[in-house]
């Protein structure tokens, strides 16, 4: 199964307690919340909320830097000890953790 694909808003901090609710853009109201994020609106609720509705953005950046910087690479200049290896591997990582895979 595949994520709900972005774009994705925030929008809430108007109901009593104060949560916010992560939304497909456009869809608002009478569909399901993607994410709602409890608690009394502050500076790390707001980052939070922030964060998760960005990640499709950002899983889709990450795809794209990776394949970008395999190709364009000269495989002569970079030794296996260089760390551009260690963050290539974590962004396959985190492409695979994101995709469920």
């Amino acid at each position: 199964m595949e994520h709900t694909k972005g774009p994705w808003k925030i929008d809430g901090g108007t109901n009593k307690k104060g949560d916010l609710f992560i939304w497909k853009a456009g869809e608002y109201y009478g569909g399901h919340a993607i994410a709602t994020i409890h608690g009394e609106i502050q500076e790390d609720v707001k980052a939070n909320a922030r964060l998760i509705a960005a990640a499709p953005d950002l899983l889709a950046a990450c795809k794209g830097i990776l394949i970008s910087a395999l190709s364009a690479i000269s495989w002569a200049d970079i030794d296996d000890g260089h760390a551009f290896w260690a963050y290539i591997a974590d962004a396959a990582d985190a492409i695979t953790a994101a995709e469920g895979k």
